[in-house]
């Protein structure tokens, strides 16, 4: 599929099931969140069609053996062991956070760090900010 048929799929789905503007995903969003909120409305859209195509077919079944041979749908992302809805830390560096325990630092390098580490807690901050509002709902 072409990236850009991919992300109209992707924008249609999320939009239909929670009511997001192109705007809120595409600008006010994190990619990885957004693949993974993806991947969950997909998987409840495919939960709720089968549980209404289960409910036709038995209803029209004229007999147990028809009825057993109903198969559920397959779910599109089955990995359940994946947890969309948590907050990944990001952290230093190791070579830096290595270089920071050294007293042998230059004032430049010690500046460096104090700004990617203040820019880190800046970033981690506005991503749980995002994640409250836009996954209020889950938790």
């Amino acid at each position: 599929m072409p990236s850009i048929d991919f992300f109209l799929a992707l924008v249609e789905v999320l939009s239909a099931r929670y009511g997001w503007s192109y705007e809120d995903i595409a600008e006010k969003m994190y990619w990885e969140d957004v693949y993974a909120l993806y991947e969950y409305a997909s998987n409840l859209n495919v939960l709720e069609k089968n549980e209404q195509f289960r409910f036709q077919f038995m209803l029209h079944a004229g007999s147990k053996k028809a009825m057993d041979a109903w198969k559920d749908m397959p779910v599109p992302f089955p990995d359940r062991s994946i947890k969309p809805f948590a907050i990944k830390k990001e952290t230093i560096p190791p070579k830096m956070k290595r270089m920071a325990g050294n007293s042998k630092m230059s004032p430049e390098q010690k500046q460096r760090y104090e700004h990617v580490k203040r820019r880190l807690e800046e970033h981690q901050k506005k991503r749980e900010a995002l994640q409250q509002t836009y996954y209020n709902w889950h938790g």
